[in-house]
């Protein structure tokens, strides 16, 4: 935070976005992660190989080839969010 204190952005403007890598549960809960980085959680990205790989290869975004993939919703809500 004290980065972003220093190019004048106030901590009221940050939010933060989970992504996880592993096809297990997270292994934090969601709270715990908003208190160690003192700042809203507006999302969580799961898992999602196969859609990210497809994604990857055909050179599209997840969220318009694969949109009822997990993480393609998760990506669509939280640009929702932003909006």
């Amino acid at each position: 935070m004290e980065l972003l204190a220093a190019w004048g952005v106030s901590k009221s403007l940050v939010r933060g976005v989970i992504t996880t890598r592993m096809i297990l549960p997270m292994m934090m809960k969601i709270e715990s992660i908003k208190s160690h980085l003192d700042c809203e959680i507006i999302g969580v990205v799961p898992y999602s190989v196969k859609a990210c790989s497809m994604s990857q290869i055909s050179g599209q975004p997840i969220v318009l080839i694969h949109q009822d993939n997990i993480a393609a919703m998760s990506l669509i809500e939280i640009a929702d969010k932003l909006a």
